[in-house]
């Protein structure tokens, strides 16, 4: 699957600036106020696209999976390619995978 997310520089209120590549992330006070979470972003794209077509994503199609092997610390990718060997790999039955590793923060609506 292929898609292109098409994102404002600001906000809806025209007040916030927004930045793909900014590493800030909520921060409160400073010069930047805010930030932009990619990792939510993909997150929650990825979820919304599996609810509202019914697709039923393999393990290995997951952002958690990629960005586990990517960037995870060699237990947690220890652990991915054991669920991945033991047959795990429809996203429903890895439910628990993401809530272990805290990726997936609740939608909104």
């Amino acid at each position: 699957m292929h898609c292109h997310l098409i994102i404002s520089r600001k906000d809806q209120s025209n007040k916030k600036k927004l930045s793909l590549l900014t590493n800030h992330r909520n921060i409160k006070q400073g010069a930047i106020k805010g930030g932009f979470d990619r990792k939510n972003l993909f997150q929650q794209a990825e979820s919304r696209f599996d609810k509202l077509f019914g697709y039923q994503r393999d393990l290995q199609e997951t952002f958690v999976y990629g960005n586990t092997m990517k960037n995870g610390s060699m237990d947690e990718k220890l652990e991915m390619q054991e669920r991945y060997l033991s047959g795990e790999t429809k996203m429903n039955e890895v439910g628990s995978v993401i809530a272990v590793f805290g990726l997936l923060l609740p939608l909104d609506g």
